[in-house]
């Protein structure tokens, strides 16, 4: 009651093919397969499209349309809203500076750190806002909690962040398979946590997601759930954890004394 959500996906409403993914043998033609293998780069052999299944597309991802899309959707927002923004697709990296890293859009278009941050600031200051960014390099948009991702001041907007991965690394979830049982990315298990089962249907002990036995799943306690259950070599970060991590001492990252006992 009360919540609107949006999705915006590749190229909206267009009929055409939008999602790659490997297929199973099955799928496959084999003497297109042969040909492929011989002749083409990598997987392609195994790689097919589709059109994705989502029920309800509200836009497309394409930059300027999203953004124009967001921009009248955040000014809508009333103080003390809560806005929940989810990501899930696929990040770049600029090593020179990672605070320029982007999320890649539909049409080869990319959205910077300092591009979201700027449509984050069309949102009323006084609403909060939460963020799960799962693609490769995701832990750049950390710095969206600050006045801008070059300053140290918070900004005045309550922020929030998850990150499935550390702003040089590609994320685990970064891959075209379709078994849901090999799945193994943040995304998996923290929306898994929110749901209280997996992918797979099974049922999560609520000890292991309702730590402060409140009844209700948290986005951090889902967060908790994905670091100690996922078995992945994603570093995920909270933005709480960002800011601990930067302001600690610089010599404690190599100090054994300061390593944490998560046996």
């Amino acid at each position: 009651k009360g919540i609107e959500n949006y999705t915006y996906y590749t190229n909206g409403d267009d009929s055409a093919d939008d999602v790659v993914y490997f297929a199973n043998p099955k799928e496959r033609d084999p003497i297109h397969e042969t040909l492929l293998r011989v002749f083409a780069s990598g997987l392609d052999y195994a790689k097919k499209t589709k059109r994705n299944s989502i029920g309800k597309v509200d836009g497309s991802t394409e930059k300027a349309t999203l953004v124009a899309s967001l921009e009248a959707q955040f000014a809508l927002v009333k103080p003390d809203d809560k806005v929940l923004i989810v990501y899930n697709g696929h990040g770049d990296i600029e090593p020179r500076d990672t605070r320029k890293n982007t999320l890649k859009l539909w049409g080869d278009t990319h959205l910077t750190v300092s591009e979201l941050d700027q449509l984050l600031d069309k949102i009323h200051p006084q609403a909060t806002v939460n963020f799960v960014l799962t693609q490769c390099f995701s832990g750049s948009f950390a710095n969206l909690i600050y006045d801008n991702p070059y300053s140290d001041v918070r900004g005045e907007q309550q922020r929030c962040g998850f990150l499935a991965e550390s702003d040089r690394r590609e994320a685990e979830g970064c891959d075209l398979g379709t078994n849901e049982a090999d799945f193994r990315d943040y995304t998996t298990y923290f929306f898994a946590a929110l749901a209280g089962k997996t992918r797979l249907g099974e049922t999560i002990p609520a000890a292991q997601i309702d730590l402060d036995r409140s009844g209700d799943v948290s986005l951090s306690e889902a967060h908790f759930y994905a670091l100690a259950s996922a078995d992945s070599g994603d570093l995920s970060r909270s933005t709480s954890e960002f800011i601990l991590e930067k302001e600690q001492p610089w010599y404690t990252r190599w100090d054994s004394r300061f390593t944490p006992n998560n046996s």
